[in-house]
């Protein structure tokens, strides 16, 4: 077994039994995540000072730990988000990811391939080969999500996300900017921008995961036929 392989899967398999045992010990529901000041290193499992939960958080922190005791953070981060924009654009590489048919040995030697004709490190194909063992690449874009999550948090930075029907102008986007760096004093805001037409008009803005906020016409015409539709 390559070294660097087993080294991560030792990585993966500590994170899933602190985050199962995290979770057990839980009498409601986990929040999404929970912060702290500073990253952190305990029981051997390099943390950037944030909790998340879940499949995907377990799967990232490990994926974090890996590419930060291997100095591969930066060059990971960028790795993920190409790969997840060609999860976005490509039609035949997100089909396989999502594939029920794959045996075991398929998916790993297909995702191998894949990730060295992209020069990926190490670090990055570990990561996809354990998923595919693992009967989880169809999990990768929400995987890649929880870790940029983490790697703002190691740059002390807050991911905002705001949704709109259609794309805002730079007016729109500075004004929205301003008013939301209130909700997160002493703190930089990574902006991020998604097109939804199916909310129809309006906004929806979600600040790292704790804040959310729906200004969309979709849940103002789901209201009023909620209300229209109750009984006198």
């Amino acid at each position: 077994v390559d070294e660097g392989l087993f080294d991560f899967q030792v990585e993966m398999a500590f994170a899933l039994r602190m985050g199962a045992r995290m979770t057990a010990g839980m009498r409601v529901a986990a929040p999404v995540r929970a912060l702290s000041t500073a990253p952190i290193v305990k029981s051997g499992l390099v943390s950037p000072g944030i909790q998340l939960y879940g499949l995907d958080g377990r799967y990232a922190h490990a994926l974090f730990s890996a590419a930060s005791k291997s100095s591969t953070l930066g060059t990971v981060e960028k790795e993920l988000i190409a790969i997840k924009g060609s999860i976005e654009s490509d039609v035949a590489f997100s089909n396989f990811l999502a594939s029920p048919v794959l045996n075991e040995s398929e998916r790993v030697d297909s995702v191998t391939k894949i990730m060295k004709a992209w020069k990926v490190t190490d670090t990055t194909l570990n990561f996809f080969i354990t998923l595919a063992r693992n009967n989880r690449l169809d999990h990768s874009s929400g995987m890649i999500g929880a870790f940029n999550t983490l790697m703002s948090s190691s740059r002390n930075e807050v991911v905002c996300t705001i949704t709109s029907a259609v794309e805002l102008t730079s007016a729109i986007q500075g004004n929205l900017k301003k008013s939301l760096a209130a909700f997160a004093p002493g703190q930089a805001i990574n902006f991020q921008t998604v097109v939804d037409p199916d909310i129809i008009g309006g906004v929806i803005v979600e600040i790292g995961g704790d804040k959310y906020i729906d200004m969309s016409t979709r849940t103002k015409v789901n209201k009023l036929v909620k209300e229209l539709s109750a009984p006198i």
